[in-house]
């Protein structure tokens, strides 16, 4: 099970880096499939990875979607931090059955003024992984990439914010860059 597991993981890693975000999403949802098919369905810990929230944005999850996801999720799993989880691992508890854990990349607005709401309504704590030149105005990854085109960055007030009700916070580099291509030296900059 590992073995192949791991081989499944590999290829996601690299098919994701050359793809469209379509076929990303497709093939995250054919491999977890899979992986869950493999795996003890009692013992299934998920973690749902998010960019941006929007009702009208084309490549976003659209909001009345992600409250159906949160609604289902705090249903059916024990949602806890991604931090949580990674310390019962590391402490090698027993972990409980069905966990899952919510996660954002990058710091887009739209995660303050349309997830933000739905997570405190559900009593979701989820991490989001800042970009922070994105945050701090030094690099507009949202103008770098398309698919996200005119969504601005979390400022630091709404980070205050949302780190006070609970949400974790972690770094998603300083300039969105993929740090497998770029020299260790710059990777560890970022």
């Amino acid at each position: 099970r590992s073995f192949v597991k791991g081989i499944l993981l590999y290829l996601t890693r690299v098919s994701l880096l050359m793809v469209g975000i379509e076929t990303k999403q497709w093939l995250k949802r054919f491999i977890a499939k899979v992986i869950g098919s493999l795996l003890n369905k009692n013992k299934l810990s998920v973690i749902l990875n998010y960019h941006s929230i929007h009702p009208t944005h084309r490549f976003a999850t659209k909001s009345e979607d992600f409250i159906q996801q949160m609604d289902y999720l705090t249903s059916h799993f024990k949602v806890i931090l991604l931090n949580d989880f990674y310390n019962m691992r590391v402490a090698k508890d027993n972990l409980p059955n069905r966990l899952a854990m919510v996660t954002f990349d990058d710091g887009y607005a739209d995660n303050y003024e349309y997830a933000f709401p739905i997570l405190k309504k559900f009593g979701v704590k989820a991490t989001i992984f800042l970009t922070t030149g994105f945050i701090e105005g030094i690099v507009d990854i949202a103008a770098r990439d398309r698919t996200y085109a005119r969504i601005s960055p979390l400022t630091w007030a709404q980070i205050h914010e949302m780190k006070e009700w609970g949400i974790s916070f972690g770094s998603h580099t300083h300039t969105h860059l993929i740090l497998p291509r770029i020299p260790i030296e710059k990777a560890e900059d970022e």
